[in-house]
């Protein structure tokens, strides 16, 4: 099988088997969506995003939420809404990420659609992390 050098770095594996190579096995199963019961509430925000803290900048190598990309979370009969920016305007990470927040908010139970919306204003900056990330990376609590 021929391998290739994926976005970030990662390698992957093309589908293509080489000569004489038997065809690749299926690739895991992403987990299914968790149904919540018909009368249960829906999310609040802090559970979705308690459960963003699982996307990963796969630049920075740590999450979202303490990174500070999200800016405000809302949920309005069963659909999250993410209001969220990027450290840089053409970040190459921003369709993963995007992507990654889309994809976490769906699987919480009681979540029928995850609108993702991406703003500039205000820019991103080291003051939006908190402390724990601040601490994490050594930057000091009154970093622009």
């Amino acid at each position: 099988m021929k391998s290739v050098l994926g976005m970030f770095g990662h390698a992957k594996r093309d589908a293509t088997p080489a000569p004489g190579e038997a065809p690749p096995e299926a690739a895991p199963a992403v987990p299914d969506k968790v149904e919540a019961p018909p009368d249960a509430p829906p999310p609040t925000p802090e559970i979705v995003l308690d459960a963003m803290h699982d996307v990963i900048d796969p630049e920075l190598g740590y999450n979202i939420v303490d990174i500070g990309l999200i800016y405000e979370c809302h949920v309005n009969d069963r659909v999250v809404q993410i209001i969220m920016t990027m450290t840089t305007p053409g970040c190459p990470a921003q369709d993963y990420i995007m992507r990654g927040v889309y994809d976490r908010g769906m699987r919480i139970p009681g979540v029928s659609d995850v609108e993702v919306d991406l703003i500039w204003h205000p820019p991103w900056s080291a003051q939006k992390m908190t402390p724990v990330a601040k601490a994490h990376f050594r930057i000091p609590d009154d970093a622009e």
